[in-house]
């Protein structure tokens, strides 16, 4: 099955949001975590 050009968009924008998460959840300084929260909706 090929994927729609959409859908891959949306997994891109997706995981891009999973890796801001991380980051900000592994700041030592400052963990901002409602912005973790916000990324992983």
């Amino acid at each position: 099955m090929k994927e729609r050009p959409d859908v891959l968009e949306w997994c891109t924008k997706a995981e891009n949001e999973f890796k801001a998460a991380c980051y900000l959840a592994e700041r030592k300084k400052d963990p901002l975590p409602d912005l973790v929260c916000y990324h992983c909706q």
